[in-house]
């Protein structure tokens, strides 16, 4: 699916999708680059907008530096909602 990047910096990507379609349960979807074919992002937010929907991805190096920063490596089975 194609779109239109209207905001980027270290923190954020927000793309303008071209097509409005059900992005219901694509949180984690990757952006892929036209231009490097690389992922750049993942997808953590929809918003409608008018007769599209634009999508929040957060940036892939950001998500690097977090992963590559922690020096906590908590159990996904011992965690429990408050």
């Amino acid at each position: 699916m194609a779109g239109t990047v209207q905001s980027a910096d270290a923190t954020g990507i927000w793309v303008l999708m071209d097509e409005t379609f059900d992005a219901g349960r694509m949180s984690g979807s990757p952006l892929v680059s036209w231009h490097t074919g690389l992922v750049v992002g993942m997808a953590i937010a929809v918003v409608p907008r008018a007769d599209r929907i634009e999508i929040g991805f957060h940036p892939i190096g950001h998500i690097v530096q977090m992963a590559e920063a922690a020096r906590e490596f908590p159990k996904i089975a011992d965690y429990q909602r408050k």
